[in-house]
């Protein structure tokens, strides 16, 4: 059953409903046992501090969020190459500090044995209280002209709107966004720092993988 809030949404990502599956999921399975009755909302809260497994998706999502963000900036471009590296890219290399022109490194994706493009890259390791604009998506192409064929920018936060549109602009060279979510994503697809659990659709966070990336 929908409600008030809900019958207003117009639209939601593919992200936001599966979040939403995934919250009714575990709400289900707290509230139902097999003999039908129906636990309270102490008994929820009893289950859940006795089992993490009954945890929301959204949680391992939080942490690892807060995870991301709390890198240093050089931390945070390790991080990036990394998962170029682990996406088979190759030749990844780190250029960032002073006077690296806005690219902090490249890396080549070879499409088959004969063709292959260059790609520069950016990181920008923002807290969620700061987003990225299309002023510096046009910055980080007007960097690219003649070093690289693709652009990719990665961003610890989010995108404003106009910086999608900026990304997507017909006739100039071709810029990939890659958000917090989009990080979390590659992560648990790639099975980085985090280990899957069997028995429901999350993660536990492996602290140690992140920690070399935390400081410069």
């Amino acid at each position: 059953m929908l409600t008030d809030e809900g019958r207003k949404q117009t639209s939601i990502s593919y992200e936001q409903a599966f979040e939403i599956f995934r919250d009714v999921q575990h709400k289900v399975k707290l509230q139902i046992p097999q003999d039908g009755s129906k636990k309270s909302q102490q008994d929820i809260e009893e289950l859940t501090d006795q089992d993490p497994n009954l945890l929301t998706a959204k949680d391992h999502k939080d942490q690892l969020r807060r995870i991301v963000q709390s890198f240093s900036p050089s931390g945070f471009e390790r991080f990036c190459a990394r998962l170029l590296r682990e996406c088979n890219f190759s030749s990844v290399k780190g250029t960032g500090g002073p006077g690296d022109g806005g690219i902090d490194g490249y890396a080549v994706y070879m499409v088959n044995q004969l063709f292959g493009f260059k790609v520069a890259f950016q990181c920008k390791r923002y807290t969620e209280d700061k987003t990225v604009g299309s002023e510096e998506v046009e910055n980080f192409r007007g960097s690219l002209q003649g070093k690289a064929d693709k652009g990719i920018l990665f961003t610890s936060s989010r995108f404003t709107p106009k910086a999608k549109t900026a990304a997507e602009r017909e006739g100039a060279t071709p810029i990939e966004l890659i958000d917090v979510e989009k990080l979390i994503e590659l992560l648990e697809q790639l099975k980085l720092g985090v280990i899957e659990k069997e028995t429901v659709i999350i993660y536990d966070i492996q602290e140690s993988f992140f920690e070399e990336f935390k400081y410069p």
